[in-house]
């Protein structure tokens, strides 16, 4: 406008040149930092709620952290959120763990851990890009499979897949507005009802203390054996 002063606009710009270098320098810095401490890593990483980095394209063990995959499915909804209440990726899988038989019950916990990474990419869509993202996603989990030592073989997966559905029938009877999905549903639902949706707290409160459940008894069962 007619009021602008020309020395601000100058002032403005030197701010902003110097804002852009400050970020190009931070970013060497960090670049610079990863090539040192992570050599190697494919891809770029992602913060997490712990602390750790976290690379998408190359998934190791030791990166994974399960208050990491607790806090973030705590916080995913199931249906994109189209549910009548907040029903969340974590309280799926803790109660579908309780279905499933206890060999697989581990495996069923940690079954959507890699949204944790990936995030929640529905069957309609996920079906689009299934040749891109499923890889990625087989990759992340088998590094939580290795970092909890449970196994997810085809067995193990094909118990998953079934309690899965199972819970995808009672979720859709008994939290989706229309009580139908596209295409047949490929289990029956539990007699039981989901009478109540957690909050995100308890759910990650829940997956943790389960967690906790399942690791203490296999360690036992470990012992036990030698």
């Amino acid at each position: 406008g007619e009021d602008d002063n020309p020395l601000d606009t100058v002032v403005a710009d030197a701010y902003l040149a110097g804002l852009v270098s400050q970020r190009d320098d931070l970013q060497a810095q960090m670049d610079e930092y990863d090539h040192r401490v992570h050599p190697g890593r494919k891809g770029r990483w992602m913060p997490t709620y712990s602390g750790i980095r976290f690379w998408p394209e190359d998934p190791r063990p030791e990166d994974i952290n399960v208050k990491d995959i607790a806090h973030s499915l705590a916080g995913i909804n199931r249906f994109n959120r189209h549910t009548k209440d907040n029903y969340t990726v974590a309280q799926h899988s803790v109660m579908g763990s309780y279905i499933i038989e206890e060999s697989g019950a581990l495996a069923f916990l940690m079954h959507d851990a890699p949204e944790c990474y990936l995030g929640d990419v529905i069957s309609p869509i996920k079906r689009l890009v299934r040749e891109l993202y499923e890889p990625i996603e087989d990759t992340v989990m088998d590094a939580v499979a290795s970092r909890f030592g449970f196994v997810m073989d085809a067995e193990t997966r094909a118990a998953v897949k079934r309690v899965d559905n199972i819970m995808l029938a009672t979720e859709v009877r008994d939290l989706t507005t229309t009580g139908v999905i596209y295409g047949p549903m490929e289990e029956l639902p539990m007699e039981a009802k989901i009478s109540a949706c957690w909050t995100s707290e308890t759910a990650e409160e829940e997956f943790l203390r389960r967690f906790k459940e399942l690791t203490r008894a296999r360690a036992t069962q470990s012992r036990q054996a030698v």
